[in-house]
C-alpha cells in the first residue's frame, strides 16, 4: 500500500498538537441512538422470514427488515452530512481567507516539507522518491527536536525494521514524565540547549503538549485498534462457523449425489425421468436440513454479533469519556494542518472507526437475516409445493 505525501507530513508532524481549545465537530453525532437503528439480528429462520417477509410466502408488503435498515442508511447519511458540511465550510472559509495558494503556502512553512526541498519540489517526485525523501527528513527533524531521546541513526532504523520501533516506543512510552524532562535537562548540562530563561519555558510548554499529544495518540491507537481487531474477530468466527462441516455447500452436494440415484420412470409424454414423488421427498428432507443448519449458523452469528455491539458501545462510553476530559486540547483549525497541531483529525479516526464498525454490524444483521429468511421462504415454498 502506497502511503500518500499527506499521510507522511501527518504521521511525522503529530507529536506536536496544540493545546487550543476550538468549537469542534467531534462527539456530537449520537452513537447509541445509531447503535440502537442496528437492525435486529433475529435467532431463528421462523423469525427472520416473519421480519423479512411478514410470513408472506412471496415476500409481500413492506419488509420490516428493510424498513428498519433504510432507517439506519438515513442516520448515517445524517451523521456523514454533518461532517462533510462542517468541513467544506472552514475549508470554504480557509481558501476564502488565504487563496488558491494556502495550503500550499502553508505547507512550505512546514519543517519537514522544507527539509524536503519544498512543494514544488516534492510534488514532481515519484511516489517512492516522495516515501524515501520523507522518511529521511522526518528522521533528522526528529532527532533535532530537544524532546527527541533518539538519534537520528535510532529513527532511520526504527522507520525501517517495525520491531526495533516497537522496543524504542515501549522504552520511551514507560518513561515517566520526569524522564522525559530530565532528557531537556540532560541536554542543557551538556550544552546542547540554550538554558536561557525564555528557551526554558518554552521548552517545559513543549513538553507538556507532548505529553498530551502521547495521551491522544495513544487513545487513538488503541481505540482503532480494538475495534479492527473485534471487527477482524467477529468476520473470522462467523466465517468459520459458516464454514463448518455440514454446511450449505456440502448439503446441495450431497443433495446432488442423492438426486443422481433416483430411479427414472417412464411417462406417456416425457419420457424418462426421475420419479417426481421420490424428488418431492428429497427436496422436502434438504430444505428442512438447509433450515436446520441456518438455525444452526444463526446461533453462533448471534453470538459474535453480541460482543461486536458489546465492544463498540465500550468505546462510545470510553470516546465520551476521554473528549470530556481532554476536549479543550482540540484544535481543528485548518491553519494549523501542516504543522501537526490539528487535533481534530487524529480523533476523527476514532469516530471513522466507530460508524465503521456499527456499520458493519448493521451489515452482518441485514445479511444473516436475510440470509435465514430465504431458508424458511424455500422450505415454505417446498411445503407448499409451489416449487415442485
Amino acid at each position: 500500500m502506497k502511503t500518500t505525501l499527506l499521510t507522511l507530513i501527518l504521521l511525522s508532524t503529530g507529536h506536536v498538537f496544540s493545546q487550543k481549545s476550538t468549537s469542534s465537530v467531534l462527539g456530537n453525532a449520537d452513537y447509541y441512538a445509531l447503535l440502537n437503528a442496528v437492525p435486529v439480528l433475529q435467532t431463528s429462520p421462523e423469525a427472520a422470514f416473519q421480519y423479512v417477509c411478514n410470513k408472506s410466502i412471496h415476500c409481500e408488503g413492506d419488509s420490516k427488515l428493510k424498513l428498519q435498515y433504510d432507517a439506519f442508511i438515513k442516520q448515517m447519511e445524517l451523521y456523514a452530512n454533518q461532517i462533510e458540511s462542517h468541513y467544506a465550510s472552514k475549508v470554504h472559509a480557509y481558501n476564502s481567507k488565504n487563496g488558491g495558494d494556502g495550503y500550499k503556502n502553508q505547507a512550505n512553512q512546514n519543517e519537514m516539507i522544507q527539509r524536503m526541498g519544498g512543494m514544488d519540489r516534492v510534488m514532481k517526485m515519484s511516489d517512492g522518491e516522495r516515501e524515501v525523501a520523507a522518511k529521511k527528513a522526518m528522521a533528522s527533524n526528529m532527532s533535532s527536536s530537544n524532546l527527541s531521546p533518539f538519534t537520528e541513526a535510532d529513527l532511520q532504523r526504527m522507520m525501517n525494521d517495525p520491531e526495533y520501533a516497537k522496543q524504542m516506543a515501549v522504552k520511551y512510552n514507560i518513561m515517566t514524565t520526569q524522564g522525559k524532562e530530565d532528557i531537556i535537562n540532560k541536554k542543557i548540562v551538556a550544552g546542547d540547549l540554550d538554558d536561557s530563561h525564555e528557551a526554558h519555558i518554552n521548552r517545559l510548554k513543549d513538553t507538556k503538549i507532548n505529553n498530551n499529544t502521547q495521551d491522544i495518540n495513544t487513545f487513538v491507537s488503541k481505540t482503532t485498534s480494538r475495534l479492527y481487531e473485534a471487527n477482524e474477530t467477529c468476520s473470522t468466527r462467523i466465517h468459520q462457523a459458516k464454514s463448518s462441516s455440514g454446511n450449505h455447500a456440502e448439503l446441495n452436494e450431497s443433495y446432488d449425489q442423492l438426486y443422481k440415484k433416483i430411479p427414472l420412470i417412464v411417462t406417456d409424454y416425457w419420457g424418462k425421468y426421475p420419479d417426481p414423488e421420490k424428488v418431492k421427498q428429497l427436496k422436502k428432507d434438504y430444505a428442512l436440513k438447509h433450515k436446520n443448519r441456518a438455525t444452526i449458523e444463526l446461533s453462533e452469528v448471534q453470538k459474535e454479533h453480541k460482543k461486536l455491539k458489546s465492544i463498540i458501545s465500550e468505546v462510545i462510553s470510553d470516546y465520551r469519556s476521554f473528549l470530556a476530559t481532554n476536549g479543550h486540547h482540540l484544535n481543528g483549525e485548518l491553519s494549523n494542518l501542516f504543522d501537526g497541531t490539528n487535533t481534530e483529525l487524529s480523533l476523527l479516526q476514532v469516530e471513522k472507526s466507530i460508524i465503521g464498525s456499527i456499520d458493519r454490524l448493521a451489515q452482518i444483521s441485514h445479511d444473516e437475516d436475510s440470509t435465514a429468511s430465504g431458508y424458511e421462504q424455500a422450505y415454505q415454498l417446498i411445503l407448499s409445493g409451489e416449487t415442485l
